[in-house]
């Protein structure tokens, strides 16, 4: 099988379940039509969501596709874009109680500040109960419209 889809990271600190439901809402009202995990997203359960063990050793997962048609692209072409620009997206969580990473740092904003750094300095981030996001996008956000849209607006439901 081929890996497809581009993954962007996010670590959410003081993460809350209702913050994943607010994105799913979301979802919603961008795509009417949405199948979420493979039920038509009018049947959403938000309790059942906010029910969601995220403390295990996997990761839980939330699936979209805008329509049947385009889950059915999803079975044969995986997060790929369909000629409409669009395509489905995953989110896979999972809370973690500590978290230490090494980032070598690039280019670095901060959305607070406005501040830009292009150091490329190593630094360590560090989180308590924290989840750990990857949001699987049909292309790589920094170059595709849609993608970006869909990481924008989970980090929007996170603020």
């Amino acid at each position: 099988m081929e890996i497809t889809g581009f993954g962007t990271e996010v670590v959410a600190c003081g993460f809350e379940p209702r913050h994943l439901v607010e994105f799913v809402r979301r979802v919603a009202q961008m795509w009417p039509q949405a199948v979420f995990e493979e039920r038509p997203l009018s049947e959403f359960d938000p309790d059942a969501l906010v029910r969601r063990d995220c403390d295990g050793a996997y990761s839980e997962l939330l699936a979209f596709a805008r329509d049947a048609e385009m889950d059915e692209f999803w079975t044969e072409h995986g997060y790929a874009v369909m000629p409409d620009g669009e395509g489905p997206f995953g989110v896979f969580y999972r809370r973690v109680p500590y978290l230490s990473w090494e980032v070598d740092l690039v280019r670095a904003h901060d959305a607070w500040t406005g501040y830009v750094s292009e150091s490329g300095d190593l630094r360590r981030l560090v989180a308590k109960d924290a989840v750990v996001m990857s949001v699987v996008t049909p292309a790589d956000p920094h170059e595709h419209a849609f993608s970006r849209k869909v990481v924008d607006l989970l980090l929007s439901c996170l603020t």
